[in-house]
């Protein structure tokens, strides 16, 4: 599960109108301030290619293919993404949903209610900031989901990710 320690079992990342999840392998730590990239399935370099990023030491990169058979992000545009905790309990979400033709890139204001389109900024797809964004500043919120994002292009569906965010506990 992502956490700022690790803890046994497993969290998982409930993606609704496109029912499927993702299990995030047992062991699976973030530290504070950083982030998890769970790309559609992609390789972490074609992934950085093509968001022209560099993903920092402070990023865990999954690709759901590597992990399980499940495809998770598949993006079509109305999903939205609840994170859960390895007991079931949910931790955030769920998310506001993409537009139904997707194509968007949906990234959240710490701190504000997963459910709330107000707490989202959406714009182009190929805006997507996986791996960075999130104000530093921002505390006390634990892990979130932090952005979602389609990828447009041809073949580029693979490209498509759900970032989670731990900007940890108040001091």
């Amino acid at each position: 599960f992502i956490i700022e320690r690790e803890m046994p079992g497993a969290g998982t990342l409930t993606q609704a109108a496109s029912t499927r999840s993702f299990t995030f392998p047992q062991g699976t730590v973030v530290k504070r301030g950083g982030y998890v990239v769970l790309a559609r399935s992609s390789s972490r370099a074609a992934f950085e290619a093509f968001w022209g990023v560099t993903l920092g030491a402070d990023v865990v990169f999954l690709t759901s293919t590597d992990h399980q058979a499940t495809e998770v992000p598949t993006i079509n545009g109305s999903e939205t993404y609840t994170l859960t905790d390895p007991f079931g309990a949910v931790r955030d979400g769920p998310t506001i949903a993409m537009a139904s033709s997707a194509r968007q890139s949906v990234a959240r204001l710490p701190g504000g209610a997963a459910g709330s389109p107000s707490s989202w900024t959406v714009a182009s797809d190929a805006s997507g900031t996986p791996g960075a964004g999130v104000d530093p500043a921002s505390r006390g919120h634990g892990v979130f989901i932090s952005e979602f994002s389609d990828a447009g292009g041809t073949g580029a569906f693979v490209h498509e990710f759900v970032e989670l965010h731990f900007d940890g506990r108040p001091d």
